[in-house]
């Protein structure tokens, strides 16, 4: 659309699209489209967790797969262990100083 379009007449535009079964069709199937991208953009989990951001320069190429890990040392007196996605651990504990953890990619279809 043109930059020079009101915001008015947008709004009639789709008030015109809710009348129409074929239009109303259309505003759920974007709208719907559009909640999931925001939900996924804008998580709650950075509202408890704050993201810590790794550039190139915080990792290194890991001794026991082709991927590139960040090295991080255990806080003392600390138990951990891996999850999977799905959330249930392997229970495999965690011993050490330090924990290599992997990289890599993970992407969908969009």
């Amino acid at each position: 659309m043109s930059d020079n379009i009101s915001a008015s007449t947008i709004n009639e535009l789709f008030v015109q699209k809710l009348n129409s079964p074929e239009g109303l069709q259309k505003v759920a199937q974007e709208g719907s489209a559009f909640i999931r991208n925001k939900l996924r953009e804008v998580s709650f989990a950075r509202k408890v967790i704050q993201p810590e951001y790794v550039t190139k320069a915080d990792l290194q190429r890991s001794v026991n797969h082709d991927g590139l890990v960040k090295i991080v040392d255990i806080e003392p007196d600390s138990k951990a262990m891996t999850l999977n996605f799905r959330g249930a651990p392997t229970t495999n504990y965690l011993q050490g100083d330090r924990y290599e953890i992997p990289f890599f990619m993970i992407s969908s279809e969009d």
